[in-house]
């Protein structure tokens, strides 16, 4: 990490000005330097998650290759796995703002890591309504626009009580994430997510378990994700456990925080 964000490195690019579209990737060369370049960086919170997911991915490259593993050991990669690491970056950036400042500044990245945890609950209604539109639209059951906002209307439902008081609702299903460039990328990022708490509950709870996350990023891809994560890390992604150790976590974040920043002084915040 150190050698990547070095001041003369010359692997971080971050590109700013207007009319920029937004984005970020991390990319590198067989046993070369990895790199991470952010199309539009801003002086927001958004932008330094963003930059730090990246960085969770660029520094995965160079542990993998840095650990001798052969180009093809590093391209079967499940991209749940993959993001689950990228994600983990996310949840300590923002554990440790929250833990390191005070003030408004303080309730403002509170309420960013609470709702950075809490985004489990909304890829889950996201990954469910991606799945079942895939098989009624292949199966003609849904054919047309209004059948897609009556779906969505009806399905969004059972997670939340805004469909009903908001018709306007059906029309989420606008909202799903590259339903045609990456089918399944919602399911992909809702188990990236539940991977990433659970790893993220035990270097929280286990002094040691960074030792052991470090030997699964090691690790090329040589078994099914389930059993490598459950070999290296002790997480069973299929426990019965694994729901209510990660509602634990949850619950703290469940309390009404007195104390909320308003909407102009959540604008003027900067990540400095």
């Amino acid at each position: 990490l150190a050698a990547l964000i070095a001041d003369d490195s010359g692997r971080i690019d971050l590109s700013t000005g207007e009319h920029r579209q937004n984005g970020a990737f991390a990319g590198g060369y067989y046993r070369g330097p990895s790199f991470v370049f952010c199309h539009c960086y801003r002086d927001k919170l958004s932008s330094l998650l963003q930059l730090t997911h990246e960085i969770g991915h660029a520094i995965q490259r160079d542990v993998w290759f840095s650990n001798k593993l052969a180009y093809h050991q590093t391209r079967l990669e499940p991209g749940y796995l993959t993001e689950a690491y990228a994600l983990v970056n996310e949840f300590l950036l923002l554990h440790h703002l929250q833990k390191t400042t005070q003030g408004t500044l303080q309730q403002y990245y509170a309420q960013a890591y609470s709702k950075k945890l809490y985004d489990f609950f909304r890829l889950a209604l996201v990954a469910s309504r991606e799945w079942e539109l895939y098989s009624l639209v292949e199966k003609n059951i849904i054919t047309n626009a209004k059948e897609l906002d009556d779906f969505t209307l009806k399905h969004d439902s059972h997670f939340s009580i805004w469909p009903e008081r908001h018709q306007e609702e059906g029309q989420s299903w606008m909202e799903i994430d590259h339903y045609f460039s990456l089918p399944l990328y919602s399911q992909n990022y809702f188990l990236a997510h539940l991977i990433a708490l659970s790893l993220f509950e035990k270097l929280r709870q286990e002094d040691d378990f960074a030792a052991q996350y470090i030997k699964l990023l090691e690790n090329d891809f040589n078994d099914e994700p389930a059993k490598l994560l459950n070999k290296f890390c002790g997480v069973d992604i299929f426990g019965e456990t694994l729901l209510q150790r990660l509602l634990t976590l949850l619950s703290p974040h469940t309390k009404e925080n007195p104390c909320t920043p308003s909407e102009k002084q959540r604008n003027t915040i900067s990540t400095q």
